[in-house]
């Protein structure tokens, strides 16, 4: 009987912290990028950039400085991406979650599932393309 009593307290601390996350869909996240330029980070290190034009293209910016474009769109609650490098079963589908400290993307496919960004800032800063290993 106790084991149980301190399993139903452990799960009623846990549901707060579970609750914290909460889904962005995306018509949300298109009013929050669209216009702008998004900056990713990844366990508090500098990922890349994103730049979202109206009707969902983008530009991605690597950390060496070149770029990449490709689209977005919506798939159900998922924001999926497809980029000029890749073929149509390379799409990139993302779930965003609004926690207290601001965006977090996490990849619900491909061979990096699970990986989490944390969207940084946003600006309406153009974003410089350069060739690989090229700083600019």
């Amino acid at each position: 009987m106790r084991t149980l009593v301190f399993a139903l307290i452990a799960c009623l601390f846990a549901l707060p912290a579970a609750a914290e996350e909460v889904p962005v869909g995306p018509s949300e996240f298109r009013e929050f990028a669209e216009g702008w330029t998004l900056y990713f980070e990844r366990d508090g290190q500098f990922f890349g950039s994103e730049s979202f034009e109206p009707g969902g293209a983008t530009r991605w910016r690597y950390r060496d400085g070149s770029c990449v474009d490709g689209n977005w769109r919506s798939r159900g609650a998922q924001i999926c991406f497809l980029y000029d490098s890749q073929v149509e079963d390379e799409v990139l589908c993302w779930r965003m979650l609004r926690d207290e400290d601001g965006l977090i993307a996490r990849l619900l496919n491909g061979e990096n599932q699970g990986l989490e960004l944390r969207i940084t800032r946003r600006d309406k800063e153009p974003l410089l393309c350069g060739a690989p290993g090229t700083q600019t």
